[in-house]
C-alpha cells in the first residue's frame, strides 16, 4: 500500500484527548466488524474519522493497535494478518476424536443441487476475510487474484467452471483505479479464454463510481505513471475503503439472489441427518484417552 509521505512535514505529538479519540474510533470500527486486517481498519478510520491518509498515520495506527491488544483492550482475534500463516496438518487423539471433529465440520456441497455455481473474487486479502463471513454459510469459494500475475489461478478456476457443466457467476470486488479496473477486465477475459465452452456471468460489485458518492469514500489522485490512466475518469478509490458491512451486504445479497432455496433446504436437511450419523458413530468409540495406544 502506497500512502502519501508529505514533504517538510513536522512531527506533531497528539494530545491525550486526540489519542483517546483514536482509541475510541478503533474500538467502534472493530466492534462493528471483525475480524479485519490493519489495512482495512486504517481505511475505515480514514473514511469515518478523518485519520490522515499518510504513511506515518498508518504506522502509528499499527503501533497503537499493538499496545491495545497487548493490554487486553482489543481481542487478538479481531485483527488478522493473512500474509503470515502456519501450515499445520490436522491431528487427533484417537479415532473417536477424529470422527467427532469430522461431524462438527461436515458440510454437504449445496451447489451440487443448484443450477449454477458462484465464485467470489477480489484483489485484496483483507476484503476476502470480510467476504468469507458471508460466503462460508453457503460454501461459496473466495479467491484473491493479486493483480495481473494470476494466470495459473484463473486457468484452474476456468477448468473447474467448465468441468461443472453449469453456468458460473463471478462476483468481483476490486479497486476503482486504472489498474484495478484493468485487473477485473483481464480476469474476466482470461476466464472466458480458458473456459471457452462455459457460460460465465461476470459482475463487478465494487468499487464503482456511484458507490464513491453514496458512501463518501476517500479518494486519491490516480497515478500519472500508470499507463492505463488515459482511459480512466476521476480519482481512485481502493476497495479496502468500502465499509465492511457494505461489502458483506453486497456479497450476501448477490449470493442469495442466485440460490434455488427449495434445493438448498433439501440439501441442508440431508446434511443435518448425515452429521447426526457421524456423531453416532463417533460416540461408539467412547472418549479417547491421551497416550492410550494399546488397542484397548
Amino acid at each position: 500500500m502506497k500512502l502519501k509521505t508529505p514533504k517538510h512535514a513536522k512531527a506533531t505529538r497528539r494530545t491525550p484527548q486526540q489519542l483517546d479519540a483514536v482509541r475510541t474510533a478503533i474500538m467502534s470500527v472493530l466492534k462493528l466488524t471483525h475480524p479485519m486486517t490493519l489495512r482495512s481498519l486504517f481505511y475505515q478510520l480514514v473514511g469515518r474519522y478523518t485519520l490522515p491518509k499518510v504513511e506515518t498515520a498508518y504506522k502509528n495506527l499499527g503501533k497503537m493497535l499493538c499496545k491495545l491488544r497487548e493490554a487486553g483492550i482489543v481481542p487478538w482475534e479481531w485483527v488478522i494478518d493473512n500474509t503470515r500463516t502456519f501450515s499445520v496438518p490436522s491431528t487427533f487423539n484417537g479415532v473417536g476424536a477424529g470422527l467427532r471433529a469430522l461431524a462438527q465440520q461436515y458440510r454437504r456441497d449445496p451447489w451440487k443441487t443448484q443450477d449454477s455455481t458462484v465464485y467470489v473474487l477480489t484483489e485484496k486479502d483483507g476484503v476476502a476475510s470480510i467476504l468469507e463471513q458471508e460466503t462460508e454459510p453457503y460454501c461459496v469459494p473466495v479467491g484473491v487474484v493479486h493483480g495481473f500475475g494470476s494466470h495459473t489461478f484463473l486457468h484452474d478456476l476456468a477448468v473447474t467452471i467448465e468441468d461443472s457443466g453449469k453456468p458460473a457467476h463471478i462476483l468481483y470486488f476490486g479497486d476503482h483505479d486504472p489498474s484495478g479496473v484493468a485487473v477485473s477486465k483481464a480476469a474476466e477475459r482470461l476466464l472466458r479464454k480458458f473456459a471457452p465452452h462455459a457460460e460465465i456471468h461476470f459482475e463487478r460489485l465494487a468499487v464503482n463510481v456511484d458507490q464513491i458518492a453514496e458512501y463518501d469514500l476517500p479518494t486519491r489522485p490516480s497515478k500519472k505513471s500508470d499507463r492505463r490512466i488515459k482511459n480512466f475518469v476521476g480519482e481512485s478509490v481502493e476497495v479496502d475503503a468500502m465499509p465492511p458491512d457494505v461489502i458483506r451486504t453486497l456479497g450476501r445479497d448477490a449470493i442469495e439472489s442466485l440460490i434455488d432455496w427449495d434445493a438448498h433446504r433439501a440439501t441442508m436437511l440431508l446434511e443435518s441427518r448425515e452429521r447426526a450419523q457421524l456423531e453416532e458413530i463417533a460416540e461408539s468409540f467412547g472418549s479417547d484417552r491421551e497416550g492410550d495406544d494399546d488397542g484397548e
